[in-house]
């Protein structure tokens, strides 16, 4: 089940490198499942703080790009990856995790403020900025 906080990968189990969708029946294992269970295998193992999650999706119609792989989260805007393969199964995790490192990174030198809509954002920087202020409008790494 996907958390309703956290990051989400949903990963397309039915993608093939050569553009094509697989068949229930092929034989030779398919790489979109072997990245989903690769990066799967990663979480289950390793340290995983910002509760990133990993979910299988039949076709995200990306065919055209090979293994894909989209990014989520409740009130953020969804990336979609393509052009993987099991081999990026750490850098999909490190691109999932992202967001917690950025907002530690940046916190660290000058308050963050998140707001769900850019409108919201716009206001929240009007409010609390002060002459001379500089002001980092930015859409979100999806995350909570």
């Amino acid at each position: 089940m996907v958390n309703d906080k956290r990051a989400c990968l949903h990963i397309c189990v039915t993608c093939r490198r050569d553009n094509r969708q697989s068949e229930p029946e092929a034989a030779e294992p398919v790489p979109g499942r072997l990245l989903h269970d690769a990066v799967a295998g990663l979480l289950d193992r390793g340290p995983n703080s910002s509760g990133l999650e990993v979910q299988p999706v039949i076709c995200l119609a990306n065919c055209d790009r090979g293994c894909s792989a989209i990014l989520s989260a409740p009130g953020k805007w969804a990336y979609m990856v393509g052009g993987l393969g099991p081999e990026h199964a750490a850098d999909v995790i490190a691109y999932g995790e992202a967001r917690a490192s950025l907002v530690r990174d940046v916190s660290a030198a000058c308050p963050v403020e998140e707001e769900n809509a850019f409108d919201a954002a716009v206001a929240r920087a009007a409010e609390v900025a002060r002459p001379g202020d500089a002001v980092l409008l930015f859409q979100p790494i999806v995350g909570g």
